[in-house]
């Protein structure tokens, strides 16, 4: 597997997802291909008003959202602004983009996603582990 194989996908599961009306999905629409919705092990929280995931060795703890093809690279340096993270704000960031597996219909990829990067603690678990559907409620 060649870097791009593993860096060339983004994983979304909160305001990047492209249900949400901000200029972060459309650039995402914008510049990447939608491949297939799918899940990664991790937990999911509610943080102020948007979804913090974290990675979880349990299998029985899911987040849901969708895999995109990143077409244009370039994009994730923007992501991270929107994310918080780089030159200008404070470390430790609140977030950092990783690559993590994340399992599809049909197979697995690695690609990136946003983890949320400070403590839990206090936060409100979101046990469905699918951003949308919590929304909704």
């Amino acid at each position: 597997m060649n870097k791009f194989d593993i860096s060339g996908y983004l994983f979304v599961y909160g305001l990047l997802h492209p249900r949400f009306a901000n200029p972060y999905s459309k650039l995402v629409t914008e510049t990447s291909t939608f491949l297939d919705d799918g899940f990664t092990n991790g937990c999911l929280y509610e943080i102020n008003g948007h979804p913090g995931l974290t990675l979880s060795k349990n299998a029985n703890n899911k987040v849901f959202g969708s895999v995109w093809k990143i077409n244009r690279p370039a994009i994730l340096t923007k992501l991270d602004r929107f994310e918080g993270i780089g030159e200008g704000f404070e470390e430790p960031y609140e977030y950092r983009r990783e690559i993590i597996p994340v399992q599809m219909k049909s197979r697995k990829l690695h690609c990136w996603a946003y983890l949320y990067n400070w403590t839990v603690r206090d936060e409100q678990l979101i046990p469905s582990g699918n951003y949308l559907d919590y929304i909704k409620k």
